[in-house]
Protein backbone atom coordinates (compact mmCIF):
# COMPACT_ATOMS: atom_id res chain seq x y z
CA UNK A 1 0.00 0.00 0.00
CA UNK A 2 1.05 3.58 -0.57
CA UNK A 3 1.69 5.93 2.35
CA UNK A 4 -1.42 7.91 1.35
CA UNK A 5 -3.72 4.86 1.49
CA UNK A 6 -2.29 3.76 4.87
CA UNK A 7 -2.91 7.22 6.37
CA UNK A 8 -6.45 7.22 4.94
CA UNK A 9 -7.15 3.79 6.46
CA UNK A 10 -5.89 4.92 9.87
CA UNK A 11 -8.06 8.04 9.70
CA UNK A 12 -11.15 5.96 8.89
CA UNK A 13 -10.47 3.65 11.85
CA UNK A 14 -9.97 6.66 14.14
CA UNK A 15 -13.22 8.32 13.00
CA UNK A 16 -15.09 5.02 13.37
CA UNK A 17 -13.76 4.58 16.92
CA UNK A 18 -14.82 8.09 17.91
CA UNK A 19 -18.26 7.47 16.45
CA UNK A 20 -18.65 4.24 18.42
CA UNK A 21 -17.54 5.87 21.65
CA UNK A 22 -19.91 8.75 21.10
CA UNK A 23 -22.88 6.46 20.55
CA UNK A 24 -22.23 4.60 23.82
CA UNK A 25 -21.77 7.68 25.97
CA UNK A 26 -24.46 7.55 28.71
CA UNK A 27 -24.28 11.31 29.20
CA UNK A 28 -25.27 11.85 25.56
CA UNK A 29 -28.06 9.29 25.95
CA UNK A 30 -29.32 11.16 28.99
CA UNK A 31 -29.53 14.36 26.96
CA UNK A 32 -31.59 12.59 24.29
CA UNK A 33 -34.12 11.04 26.67
CA UNK A 34 -35.03 12.47 30.05
CA UNK A 35 -35.53 10.26 33.08
CA UNK A 36 -39.26 9.57 33.45
CA UNK A 37 -40.67 8.70 36.87
CA UNK A 38 -44.27 7.58 37.38
CA UNK A 39 -46.05 7.16 40.73
CA UNK A 40 -49.37 5.42 40.02
CA UNK A 41 -51.78 4.74 42.92
CA UNK A 42 -53.57 1.36 42.75
CA UNK A 43 -57.15 0.54 43.67
CA UNK A 44 -55.83 -1.19 46.80
CA UNK A 45 -55.33 1.31 49.62
CA UNK A 46 -51.74 2.23 50.51
CA UNK A 47 -50.36 0.56 47.37
CA UNK A 48 -48.81 2.16 44.28
CA UNK A 49 -46.72 1.32 41.23
CA UNK A 50 -43.43 3.19 40.89
CA UNK A 51 -41.82 3.05 37.47
CA UNK A 52 -38.71 4.66 35.99
CA UNK A 53 -37.94 4.89 32.26
CA UNK A 54 -34.91 5.97 30.23
CA UNK A 55 -32.31 4.90 32.78
CA UNK A 56 -28.77 5.99 31.92
CA UNK A 57 -27.18 3.28 34.10
CA UNK A 58 -28.33 0.11 35.89
CA UNK A 59 -28.01 1.52 39.43
CA UNK A 60 -31.06 3.34 40.80
CA UNK A 61 -31.41 4.80 44.30
CA UNK A 62 -34.93 5.15 45.69
CA UNK A 63 -35.62 7.11 48.88
CA UNK A 64 -38.77 8.20 50.69
CA UNK A 65 -38.51 11.20 53.02
CA UNK A 66 -41.19 12.49 55.38
CA UNK A 67 -42.26 16.10 55.96
CA UNK A 68 -39.60 16.54 58.66
CA UNK A 69 -36.83 15.50 56.27
CA UNK A 70 -36.32 12.09 57.89
CA UNK A 71 -35.45 9.17 55.64
CA UNK A 72 -38.18 6.55 56.19
CA UNK A 73 -37.30 4.16 53.36
CA UNK A 74 -34.24 3.55 51.20
CA UNK A 75 -33.51 1.02 48.47
CA UNK A 76 -30.80 0.58 45.84
CA UNK A 77 -31.53 -1.28 42.62
CA UNK A 78 -28.31 -2.44 40.96
CA UNK A 79 -29.55 -4.51 38.02
CA UNK A 80 -32.16 -2.27 36.39
CA UNK A 81 -32.35 -2.09 32.61
CA UNK A 82 -33.76 0.85 30.67
CA UNK A 83 -37.04 0.33 32.54
CA UNK A 84 -37.79 -0.37 36.22
CA UNK A 85 -41.20 -1.01 37.79
CA UNK A 86 -42.26 -2.32 41.20
CA UNK A 87 -45.34 -2.33 43.44
CA UNK A 88 -44.88 -0.70 46.84
CA UNK A 89 -46.97 -1.01 50.00
CA UNK A 90 -47.12 2.22 52.03
CA UNK A 91 -49.40 0.87 54.79
CA UNK A 92 -46.68 1.25 57.45
CA UNK A 93 -46.38 4.98 56.81
CA UNK A 94 -48.59 7.43 58.69
CA UNK A 95 -50.80 9.80 56.74
CA UNK A 96 -49.13 13.05 55.75
CA UNK A 97 -46.71 14.55 53.24
CA UNK A 98 -43.77 12.64 51.74
CA UNK A 99 -41.19 12.97 48.98
CA UNK A 100 -40.10 10.17 46.66
CA UNK A 101 -36.53 10.59 45.40
CA UNK A 102 -35.23 8.67 42.38
CA UNK A 103 -31.51 9.05 41.64
CA UNK A 104 -30.01 7.64 38.44
CA UNK A 105 -26.44 8.60 37.54
CA UNK A 106 -26.35 12.40 38.02
CA UNK A 107 -30.06 13.17 37.73
CA UNK A 108 -32.47 13.37 40.68
CA UNK A 109 -36.25 13.27 40.22
CA UNK A 110 -38.40 14.15 43.24
CA UNK A 111 -42.12 13.45 43.47
CA UNK A 112 -44.06 15.04 46.34
CA UNK A 113 -47.17 13.19 47.49
CA UNK A 114 -49.58 12.90 50.39
CA UNK A 115 -51.06 9.84 52.05
CA UNK A 116 -54.61 10.47 53.25
CA UNK A 117 -56.19 9.00 56.38
CA UNK A 118 -58.06 6.44 54.28
CA UNK A 119 -54.89 5.27 52.52
CA UNK A 120 -55.26 7.14 49.24
CA UNK A 121 -52.56 9.19 47.51
CA UNK A 122 -52.57 12.81 46.39
CA UNK A 123 -49.87 13.61 43.83
CA UNK A 124 -48.14 16.97 44.02
CA UNK A 125 -45.14 18.62 42.33
CA UNK A 126 -42.48 16.61 40.48
CA UNK A 127 -39.05 18.13 39.78
CA UNK A 128 -35.91 16.99 37.96
CA UNK A 129 -32.46 18.42 38.78
CA UNK A 130 -28.81 17.52 38.11
CA UNK A 131 -27.04 16.50 41.30
CA UNK A 132 -23.61 15.91 42.73
CA UNK A 133 -22.81 12.18 42.60
CA UNK A 134 -19.45 11.19 44.11
CA UNK A 135 -18.00 7.71 43.71
CA UNK A 136 -18.25 5.99 47.10
CA UNK A 137 -16.88 2.64 48.19
CA UNK A 138 -17.25 1.42 51.78
CA UNK A 139 -15.38 -1.73 52.85
CA UNK A 140 -13.89 -2.97 56.13
CA UNK A 141 -14.58 0.24 58.00
CA UNK A 142 -12.97 2.50 55.41
CA UNK A 143 -14.88 4.95 53.24
CA UNK A 144 -13.34 5.92 49.90
CA UNK A 145 -14.69 9.08 48.28
CA UNK A 146 -13.83 10.33 44.79
CA UNK A 147 -15.22 13.19 42.72
CA UNK A 148 -14.18 14.23 39.25
CA UNK A 149 -14.88 17.61 37.62
CA UNK A 150 -17.72 18.37 40.07
CA UNK A 151 -16.16 20.71 42.59
CA UNK A 152 -15.39 23.98 40.83
CA UNK A 153 -16.77 25.69 43.95
CA UNK A 154 -15.85 25.17 47.59
CA UNK A 155 -18.07 22.90 49.64
CA UNK A 156 -18.25 20.64 52.67
CA UNK A 157 -18.21 16.95 53.60
CA UNK A 158 -20.07 15.90 56.75
CA UNK A 159 -20.67 12.57 58.48
CA UNK A 160 -23.30 12.63 61.22
CA UNK A 161 -25.34 10.26 63.37
CA UNK A 162 -29.07 9.69 62.85
CA UNK A 163 -29.71 12.17 65.66
CA UNK A 164 -27.70 14.86 63.83
CA UNK A 165 -24.46 14.77 65.84
CA UNK A 166 -21.50 15.57 63.56
CA UNK A 167 -18.67 13.01 63.86
CA UNK A 168 -16.57 14.29 60.93
CA UNK A 169 -16.50 17.52 58.95
CA UNK A 170 -14.23 18.85 56.23
CA UNK A 171 -14.15 21.90 53.97
CA UNK A 172 -13.61 21.01 50.30
CA UNK A 173 -11.80 23.64 48.27
CA UNK A 174 -12.68 24.14 44.62
CA UNK A 175 -10.47 21.90 42.48
CA UNK A 176 -10.70 19.68 39.42
CA UNK A 177 -10.87 16.44 41.43
CA UNK A 178 -11.10 15.16 45.00
CA UNK A 179 -10.16 11.87 46.62
CA UNK A 180 -9.93 10.68 50.19
CA UNK A 181 -10.09 7.54 52.35
CA UNK A 182 -11.78 7.99 55.73
CA UNK A 183 -11.26 5.46 58.52
CA UNK A 184 -14.58 4.91 60.33
CA UNK A 185 -13.53 1.86 62.35
CA UNK A 186 -13.63 3.74 65.68
CA UNK A 187 -17.26 4.79 65.26
CA UNK A 188 -20.00 2.85 67.04
CA UNK A 189 -22.15 0.42 65.08
CA UNK A 190 -25.24 1.96 63.52
CA UNK A 191 -26.45 4.19 60.69
CA UNK A 192 -24.64 7.39 59.72
CA UNK A 193 -25.51 10.12 57.25
CA UNK A 194 -22.81 10.97 54.70
CA UNK A 195 -23.37 14.38 53.07
CA UNK A 196 -21.48 16.45 50.51
CA UNK A 197 -22.52 19.98 49.50
CA UNK A 198 -20.85 21.88 46.67
CA UNK A 199 -22.44 25.12 45.52
CA UNK A 200 -26.15 24.41 45.06
CA UNK A 201 -25.60 20.66 44.66
CA UNK A 202 -26.02 18.17 47.48
CA UNK A 203 -25.47 14.44 47.91
CA UNK A 204 -26.59 12.34 50.87
CA UNK A 205 -26.16 8.64 51.57
CA UNK A 206 -26.89 6.42 54.56
CA UNK A 207 -23.87 4.35 55.69
CA UNK A 208 -24.35 1.36 57.99
CA UNK A 209 -21.45 0.26 60.17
Amino acid sequence: KSLKSIILSLMLVWVSTLSTLGNSNPVDDLKKESLLVSFKPLSENHKALISVKNLSQSKVSLNIIDAQGILVYSKEITDATNYYIEKYNFSKLEYGKYTLEILNKDLLVTQNFRITKDGNFLMEKQTSIPVLVPIINFTEGKLMVRMMHQISKSGSLVISTESGKVVYQEIIEGESSYGKILNLEKLKKGNYLFSISVGEKDFTKVITL
